[in-house]
């Protein structure tokens, strides 16, 4: 597993892509939403 330290940069660079994903998902979701909202407005 000592490969795998917090101080890897691979490990690092894992956690950065998962970490954009999760920001990119989330911005999509709430574009979704501020889009469903206009249309029945």
């Amino acid at each position: 597993m000592h490969f795998l330290s917090l101080k890897s940069p691979i490990y690092k660079y894992r956690n950065k892509i998962y970490n954009d994903k999760f920001i990119w998902r989330v911005l999509w979701d709430i574009i979704l939403k501020q889009n469903q909202m206009l249309k029945y407005m």
